[in-house]
């Protein structure tokens, strides 16, 4: 078990894909590793998360944002590049000898 970065932390116990049915469940826990000592607590949480972890697709429209930004700028800068090329090395009109 890795130190986790923030206090309030989640650590995945199961994944289960097919629909949880409307209904009573009885869970059963046990207290293998303490934690009174750090003024810590336990929670059963049970969440829908989608294919990146979160349950929340702000983190996906973020980095597809992050995405089409960079591609802005790199077109940006072809077509600078494109429009203003450097002369050729090998042109020797371009070479003065003072």
């Amino acid at each position: 078990m890795r130190t986790a970065l923030l206090p309030t932390f989640r650590k995945l116990w199961a994944h289960y894909d097919s629909p949880i049915l409307p209904g009573n469940y009885t869970v059963s826990v046990q207290n293998n590793y303490p934690v009174e000592s750090w003024q810590g607590r336990k929670a059963l949480v049970l969440a829908t998360a989608t294919s990146l972890g979160g349950n929340t697709q702000f983190f996906g429209y973020f980095l597809l944002a992050g995405a089409v930004a960079c591609w802005v700028v790199i077109i940006a800068f072809l077509m600078k590049s494109g429009l203003k090329a450097r002369p050729e090395v090998d042109d020797t009109l371009d070479l003065h000898w003072d």
